[in-house]
């Protein structure tokens, strides 16, 4: 079964080396099933209509989310990921709003220079805590999590991906499974 998870900026995006596309959106018409978030149902549905016409893949929906335990009220929040910006809105949407945000590059190695970076940074803006994502959190050595902690709370905001209609999803990946 090949299944393509587009989102909305893929659709926007071009090529390699140009964009971050290995291969044209022409090529989902070899697809047997689209993921889409669902909030970007309308926008990438248009296009993968428009490129299918002839067959038309399966097409499952995926609602995302973000769980963060108590913040403190002036956090900071950093992350090396591919699309930052995201996090940050589904940060907002959960009522975190940062008072700072640092971004390094994706899969960014945290080291004791940039740890110094994010404590100078939270002191200078009378920060009470840090934010981050669980694939950053995982990078930071007890250690490094020690120095940010001088300064308050390193919370993780966890993300959670669930099927809109997970019934469908499985009776489909079941019948796969049995034929």
């Amino acid at each position: 079964m090949d299944v393509v998870l587009v989102t909305q900026r893929d659709v926007e995006d071009c090529l390699l080396p140009a964009g971050n596309l290995r291969e044209p959106l022409q090529a989902i018409r070899r697809a047997d099933v689209v993921v889409v978030r669902e909030d970007e149902t309308a926008a990438v549905m248009g296009m993968v209509g428009r490129i299918c016409s002839a067959r038309m893949p399966e097409i499952w929906v995926i609602r995302r989310r973000l769980e963060v335990d108590s913040l403190p009220s002036r956090v900071v929040v950093f992350s090396g990921i591919a699309r930052p910006e995201g996090f940050v809105s589904m940060l907002a949407g959960a009522g975190c709003l940062p008072v700072v945000e640092v971004r390094f590059r994706d899969h960014h190695r945290y080291g004791d220079e940039d740890v110094e970076r994010l404590v100078a940074e939270a002191r200078r803006v009378g920060a009470d805590g840090f934010c981050t994502t669980e694939k950053d959190w995982m990078k930071l050595t007890p250690r490094l999590l020690a120095q940010l902690e001088t300064v308050g709370p390193v919370q993780v905001a966890e993300l959670r991906v669930e099927w809109v209609d997970e019934a469908a999803v499985v009776d489909r990946l079941r019948g796969l499974w049995r034929a």
